[in-house]
């Protein structure tokens, strides 16, 4: 297995199948684009953390692929509780790892206000997980 596949391992490809009409979960794709975004957080942080530094062009991919995946989110409406909570849940993480650039900062410290609104908000969703 190549280093690439290593990092970037387990990262879920659903997200570009078509939702099938009638399908019994109304919140499937959604669900499955929310795992998608933690299966990148984790290639993200891996790469972040690498021992060994990792190539450019592989840490631009998987960065190029975590903003896919917002964009898919961000079209994605949430049907159920469930889905709400999980594009909450997303939300905050996109929030956390794209606005906040050094380990002692937090969004509250160095977010612009509408991203202090929108963390604000999933937090509300979530019940101040996290928080």
């Amino acid at each position: 297995m190549t280093r690439r596949r290593t990092l970037l391992a387990g990262a879920p490809t659903v997200l570009l199948l078509p939702r099938r009409a009638g399908a019994a979960r109304p919140d499937a794709a959604l669900l499955a684009a929310c795992a998608e975004l933690r299966a990148w957080r984790a290639a993200l942080d891996r790469i972040d953390h690498a021992e060994i530094p990792v190539p450019d062009d592989e840490a631009d991919e998987a960065l190029e692929r975590w903003a896919d995946t917002i964009d898919a989110l961000a079209a994605l409406p949430a049907h159920t509780p469930a889905g709400i909570r999980a594009k909450a849940e997303a939300t905050r993480t996109a929030l956390e790892v794209e606005a906040v650039i050094r380990p002692t900062d937090t969004i509250a410290t160095v977010g612009k206000r509408h991203e202090r609104l929108a963390h604000s908000l999933a937090l509300d969703i979530l019940g101040r997980a996290g928080a």
